[in-house]
């Protein structure tokens, strides 16, 4: 996620000064002449009125006025981590001052110290629980902290905001974080899993592909990572049969270290390359471990998955996801395969917590080494459903017919299967 932008916002807040140090106090004298000695020379020169209030800050006996206007010196130069300390003395003296916990709030934020700086929003909520815009910039810090469900119900709750800007930026930080898990590594690391088991059958078998990944971010921009994976591939029918060994899915186990980029932002396509080791799940009478080098583009896009926000009814309507992959194989004799997936259908019923919908299937695969059953289309219809606050779950049915070629026979075919993908 990219850095929030609060720094003017914090600058803004600066201008309030005047209306935060007018507040009424018991002036001690000598606070009361420090104080009127720096606004007669505040205007004509700015700095020379700063020191004298700072000479005297150590021997003020409590004015709030006077950390306060120290603060806001710093706060003006964009001295962030200079105008802290003053803000938190301010605090100090008077923990009721809203204005004060929201400015300690920015201002952490703008040091990128999200744990202060949440700290600070729930104690500014705790005396105005109604503050909208405060509301927001704490759903952000969540977010930065990884806490993403409990910023995905934040930024849902303000969605049916009726300030127009806060309720456009809570829903689409709601729907990019609806189906999000929370942060199990402090950034830039990061840990993924998909885990996809399926029953297909016209091979009567249930296949278990599985990838994971843990890694670093290198690059916000590009989303350039490094990462350690893990992948695995695994049939109920694989293994010896009459003729020998046989192999209906890869049955592999491959570990590897790669890099994944994504070059142009609004485009959704990862560029990855992959090299390791691959081990034979299945005896096939050879050496079980080979290198394994991989490396290619992927594709995904969708359209209208997302759920409705807080006071929306998103109602029956088109949605569409589309994958592609392009992928070059050192293990499977220096070839290059080629897939594409299109899925469009129509939700039929959601919620904020779920969702289901109907879709027909197209889909096709070949290679450049015009290996045997490696040329395919398939066409067929589907169902599925989507359980939100699990990760990416969904449980899928579909009737496929599969078009193949090589004087291999078509045939159809029943998939029913449990995908479940998570970043964490």
């Amino acid at each position: 996620m990219k850095p929030m932008r609060t720094t003017r916002l914090a600058l803004f807040l600066a201008a309030a000064a005047s209306t935060l140090a007018l507040a009424p106090a018991a002036l001690a004298q000598d606070d009361a002449a420090l104080l009127d000695s720096y606004y007669e020379l505040r205007d004509a020169d700015p700095d020379a009125a700063y020191q004298l209030l700072l000479d005297g800050y150590p021997a003020s006996s409590g004015d709030i006025r006077v950390p306060l206007e120290l603060g806001f010196y710093q706060l003006q130069r964009e001295n962030f981590a200079e105008a802290l300390p003053f803000f938190e003395a301010a605090s100090a003296i008077d923990p009721s001052r809203k204005e004060v916990q929201d400015q300690i709030g920015y201002i952490n934020v703008a040091l990128e110290r999200d744990s202060a700086a949440l700290a600070a929003f729930d104690r500014s909520l705790e005396l105005q629980p109604s503050d909208e815009a405060i509301r927001l910039q704490r759903a952000y810090v969540l977010q930065r902290l990884g806490r993403n469900r409990a910023a995905a119900e934040a930024f849902y709750g303000l969605s049916g905001s009726s300030d127009q800007r806060i309720a456009s930026q809570s829903c689409s930080s709601w729907q990019v974080l609806y189906n999000a898990s929370d942060r199990a590594f402090d950034a830039p690391w990061f840990g993924e899993s998909y885990f996809a088991p399926q029953y297909v059958s016209h091979f009567d078998l249930a296949v278990f592909p599985y990838q994971g990944r843990v890694g670093a971010v290198l690059d916000e921009e590009t989303q350039l990572e490094a990462y350690g994976s893990l992948r695995v591939t695994a049939d109920t029918r694989s293994g010896r049969g009459i003729f020998g060994p046989q192999n209906f899915y890869d049955n592999a186990a491959v570990i590897a270290a790669g890099l994944r980029v994504q070059p142009i932002e609004d485009v959704p396509v990862a560029l990855f390359v992959e090299a390791g080791g691959a081990y034979d799940l299945t005896d096939l009478g050879r050496d079980r471990w080979r290198g394994d080098v991989r490396g290619g583009a992927v594709l995904y896009e969708e359209w209208g998955m997302a759920p409705p926000c807080l006071g929306e009814s998103g109602g029956v309507r088109a949605v569409a996801d589309v994958y592609a992959e392009a992928i070059y194989y050192s293990r499977y004799d220096d070839n290059v395969l080629f897939y594409a997936r299109f899925r469009p259908g129509v939700r039929v019923w959601e919620d904020q917590d779920a969702a289901v919908d109907l879709y027909l299937l197209g889909a096709t695969g070949f290679d450049t080494r015009g290996v045997a059953g490696n040329e395919y289309q398939e066409l067929g219809a589907g169902a599925a459903a989507h359980i939100y606050g699990f990760g990416g779950l969904t449980l899928r049915a579909e009737g496929v017919r599969v078009f193949r070629h090589d004087g291999l026979d078509s045939y159809t075919t029943l998939r029913v299967g449990v995908e479940h993908a998570i970043r964490f």
